[in-house]
């Protein structure tokens, strides 16, 4: 994969006759749209899966964006028709990881958190991030033990205690039972 690149959804259709494309982001999160300057496209990995380190990644140009269902409609400067952009359904959207950095006081980007330690019912460790989820009404973080076992947790505020980005830590409040 390109360094600094964030695979965040994918090219579902092309969209009229001039090369527009219809991206579903899988968040359906696009607070970084109107900052969106250039993208990648590229593979496509399967579900659950990160993509592969090396990926190569084409970089496109962005004309203009706005949101759309789960998504935005996209025109990249060098997608001119709509055969063009046929030609790219199916790839992986990506975007650089700048745009998914927050300010103090806003909602954090899942990617922020990549790779941090989990931990819950005192000082215990869970695991460490390695991916995410979504179950629809909230998103999962995926936290692998240190035996190789990995949980789903739902990254909500109810189960929040902490979020230490110095020490890449989350404390959490989980309920009995939840990791069984």
């Amino acid at each position: 994969m390109s360094a600094g690149m964030k695979l965040v959804g994918k090219i579902q259709d092309a969209h009229g006759l001039r090369g527009e494309l219809y991206v579903l982001i899988f968040s359906g999160e696009t607070s970084w749209l109107d900052d969106l300057e250039e993208f990648g496209l590229g593979p496509l990995p399967p579900p659950g899966q990160a993509p592969t380190a090396g990926a190569s990644i084409a970089t496109y140009e962005c004309e203009r964006a706005k949101d759309f269902k789960q998504g935005f409609i996209l025109k990249a400067s060098q997608i001119s028709d709509r055969n063009q952009a046929e030609a790219v359904k199916g790839k992986g959207f990506y975007i650089p990881e700048d745009l998914l950095i927050s300010e103090p006081g806003e909602t954090i980007y899942l990617a922020e958190i990549l790779g941090f330690s989990v931990f819950a019912y005192g000082d215990q460790k869970i695991g460490e991030i390695v991916s995410f989820s979504s179950n629809g009404p909230q998103d999962l973080l995926v936290v692998r033990t240190p035996d190789g076992k990995d949980f789903e947790i739902p990254f909500v505020d109810a189960f929040i205690d902490e979020i230490l980005y110095d020490e890449r830590r989350i404390q959490m409040d989980l309920p009995e039972g939840l990791l069984e």
